[in-house]
């Protein structure tokens, strides 16, 4: 059985920070620039929304990913062995 590494694993907590850090401080500096008009303030909005989303919610998305990752896998590796038995199922 192959071994799979899931790079969502820390996602939840990883992406919060990233959007706190890179991707708000970012948005701010494009609406005091005004470059984008009043779609300054809507991409604030939705990156202030979208880390409040994951605090809330990431756990769980992650979850459910992490789930479908391994039905995936599992599907993966019945084909393979099917495939190396002869089987055509």
């Amino acid at each position: 059985m192959r071994v799979i590494y899931l790079p969502i694993s820390s996602t939840s907590h990883t992406t919060p920070f990233l959007l706190s850090n890179a991707v708000i401080p970012l948005a701010k500096k494009l609406k005091e620039c005004g470059v984008f008009g009043v779609s300054s303030d809507e991409y604030l909005g939705y990156a202030i929304s979208n880390r409040d989303r994951w605090e809330q919610h990431g756990e769980e998305v992650v979850e459910e990913l992490k789930g479908s990752a391994k039905e995936i896998d599992k599907e993966f590796e019945m084909q393979n062995i099917s495939a190396s038995t002869g089987s055509n199922n």
